[in-house]
């Protein structure tokens, strides 16, 4: 509810699929699944693409359906107003109800579209051995998860731009300047650490190359402004 009021629309009913600004993929086993619209608790999605894969990876069957729906029960998730096209067959197959057993749970499908900046350890992990529904790649998980054990060395690392400014002789004066050395390296961190982990979860660098440059960077120049001032 939070996020639609931000967006700025009202808030669909909770068993209603609501329109996703963009299509959502993810990976569901071997298979590759996309909805259009997903309801607020998951349990319920809309325009959805199923492509089965076999053990060699081929396309074994491909299931277009208007929308899908969680019973919270067996069989789990059945597809509504269903098409299936299987390779070798010059029609496809029009079924009004079909189960799909081995869906994703509702709750990773709500997380998986509406997703938020902290992923929890368990999604991390999840997403790294590449297990259950996951819509990003392995450098994606990977670089998250460097982030992460980066992440408590970050206030230090900020403590540390800080001391030039805070603890300069006072004598030399120019302590506005310092202060403003200290705010641009502070800064300068924040826009390099989501640059690198932005090119990190793109693959474009190795995750721990992006996690921890950062931080081991920015606090040489720390420690060298520091000798600096008390030199």
């Amino acid at each position: 509810a939070l996020a639609d009021w931000w967006a700025g629309r009202d808030s669909p009913a909770a068993g209603e699929a609501a329109a996703l600004p963009r299509r959502l993929w993810l990976r569901n086993g071997g298979d590759i699944v996309a909805a259009d619209a997903v309801s607020l608790d998951g349990s319920r999605l809309g325009g959805v693409l199923i492509v089965r894969r076999d053990e060699e990876g081929g396309v074994a069957a491909r299931i277009e359906a208007r929308g899908a729906e969680h019973s919270g029960s067996a069989p789990g998730w059945v597809l509504r107003d269903a098409s299936v096209v299987r390779p070798g067959r010059p029609r496809a197959e029009a079924v009004a109800s079909l189960a799909w057993p081995d869906g994703p749970p509702p709750a990773t499908v709500r997380e998986l579209a509406r997703p938020t900046e902290a992923l929890p350890p368990d999604r991390l992990l999840a997403g790294l051995r590449g297990e259950g529904a996951v819509s990003r790649g392995p450098a994606f998980y990977a670089t998250r998860a460097q982030s992460a054990a980066a992440s408590p060395a970050v206030p230090f690392l900020m403590a540390l731009l800080a001391l030039p400014a805070a603890f300069g002789v006072p004598r030399r004066g120019g302590g506005w300047k310092r202060a403003a050395v200290g705010l641009a390296l502070g800064l300068g961190y924040l826009a390099a650490a989501g640059l690198l982990g932005a090119l990190g979860e793109a693959g474009a660098l190795p995750p721990v190359l992006a996690a921890w440059a950062p931080p081991f960077l920015f606090a040489a120049a720390g420690v060298l402004l520091l000798q600096r001032e008390e030199g």
